[in-house]
């Protein structure tokens, strides 16, 4: 199993930037730490309104993959007191 996380501000990254946090993942191995598998990134054209005017504007969409670690979140862990 994984676990997919969905970029939700991604255009605030250039694609070189993003490819630079995606290289730091893949380098990070530690027990402490779920894996890195992977990433999607892609770019699809949305119609939108601007100034009463019909423009297609580039939305882009990226996601990273992990591996799936079970028993809840983070915060839920810290809280309980179990590490």
């Amino acid at each position: 199993m994984v676990a997919v996380k969905q970029l939700r501000h991604s255009e605030d990254l250039s694609d070189k930037q993003f490819l630079e946090e995606v290289k730091c993942l893949k380098r990070v191995n530690h027990k402490n730490i779920v894996r890195f598998l992977g990433y999607c990134a892609y770019t699809h054209e949305v119609l939108m309104k601007v100034n009463v005017q019909d423009v297609l504007v580039d939305e882009r969409k990226r996601f990273l993959c992990f591996e799936y670690a079970p028993n809840g979140n983070l915060q839920d862990y810290l809280h309980q007191g179990i590490c």
